[in-house]
């Protein structure tokens, strides 16, 4: 009985020496951790990966013991700050959205949007910064996603119509200017949607649309979409100054290069459309000078010298003076914004095809 009470306590005794040492080493384990993101230095770009294991071990589940979000949401949000500082976009928006997950777990909807929109932000500019290099447009896509779980998370959870448009709209223009115009076309329409109470938010979104349907080739869907803003912008500008009238300036030499494109007749376009052109048409009655009337009322918006340069487009094409249709595009392209400038120039090729 004494032998085995003897080796009974050589056997605790041991356990208990085993225990202490392995507790003294997950102390210094998480010692460790702590202070990974604050004391140990790493050349440039070498950090990262070390210093995102460090962190994530801190939300690991052990016994009897809650992981600390909290904690680790802040570190991984000073560890986005320091590789902004650093121009690594790409790890930056990893950072973010490991910062945006520790915030859902802890329920705090506020910052794990501010962490999301941050993360597609930092895409974007990972996007931008590789642009010519080998890429599958990975970073690209993962905006795509990160936006769309954003906007949800603005739009449910705290009601910010103001800012879901805008980051829609942040993220259709970073689309156009990587050549994904479906997809930036998606995101102009789902912003314009969302933003309709501000009347001018709303048409510049719509007026991308129109410019998108442009860029697709699809010439009778932005006629469409201009139309229905050049109508908008008329309701809510009365009379036109200001943005409004820039907008339905803009409109107007859209749509009649658009019809002249269209080669527009009665039976192929709306009536409404077709008024649009009889402000220019030879046989109209609404000429300048038989109703000052009918030209003061496009003059609020339309300086007079595009009106006439494109009052003589037109006529030349109601003519067929193709010749006529080349010599005032010397003219009126210089007055013109990059986009029409673009429609005027299709519309030269087409005459010149056709002579």
């Amino acid at each position: 009985m004494f032998l085995f009470m003897s080796r009974f306590r050589d056997f605790l005794f041991v356990a208990l020496r085993q225990f202490r040492r392995r507790l003294k080493m997950a102390s210094a384990s998480n010692s460790d951790a702590t202070s990974t993101t604050n004391q140990v230095s790493y050349p440039e770009g070498d950090y990262f990966l070390h210093d995102y294991r460090a962190i994530s071990l801190k939300l690991k589940k052990r016994f009897l013991r809650r992981p600390n979000v909290s904690e680790a949401s802040e570190l991984f949000s000073k560890l986005s700050k320091r590789l902004k500082d650093d121009e690594q976009p790409e790890y930056e928006a990893l950072a973010h959205l490991a910062c945006a997950r520790c915030e859902n777990a802890a329920s705090n909807a506020d910052v794990e949007v501010e962490a999301l929109v941050a993360a597609v932000r930092a895409f974007i500019e990972a996007h931008e910064v590789k642009v010519g290099a080998p890429t599958y447009n990975e970073h690209l896509l993962s905006a795509v996603n990160t936006a769309n779980h954003a906007v949800n998370k603005l739009l449910a959870e705290r009601d910010d119509s103001i800012r879901a448009g805008a980051l829609c709209a942040e993220v259709a223009v970073a689309l156009r200017k990587a050549g994904n115009i479906s997809e930036a076309l998606e995101f102009h329409k789902r912003s314009a949607e969302i933003r309709q109470t501000s009347a001018l938010e709303y048409l510049h979104q719509r007026e991308a649309v129109g410019e998108c349907y442009l860029d697709l080739g699809d010439d009778y869907n932005a006629l469409e979409v201009f139309s229905e803003v050049a109508e908008v912008a008329g309701e809510r500008g009365k009379p036109p100054i200001g943005a409004y009238a820039d907008i339905l300036a803009r409109c107007e030499v859209y749509r009649v290069l658009l019809l002249l494109i269209l080669e527009a007749t009665p039976t192929t376009v709306k009536p409404a459309l077709m008024n649009v052109l009889d402000k220019y048409a030879w046989t109209s009655k609404k000429y300048a000078w038989e109703s000052e009337e009918a030209a003061q009322d496009t003059f609020a918006y339309l300086s007079e010298e595009v009106f006439y340069l494109l009052q003589s487009l037109v006529m030349a094409m109601q003519v067929r003076d193709f010749e006529a249709v080349l010599q005032l595009e010397d003219h009126l392209a210089p007055l013109l914004e990059p986009q029409p400038k673009k429609l005027l120039t299709k519309l030269t090729l087409q005459v010149q095809t056709k002579s």
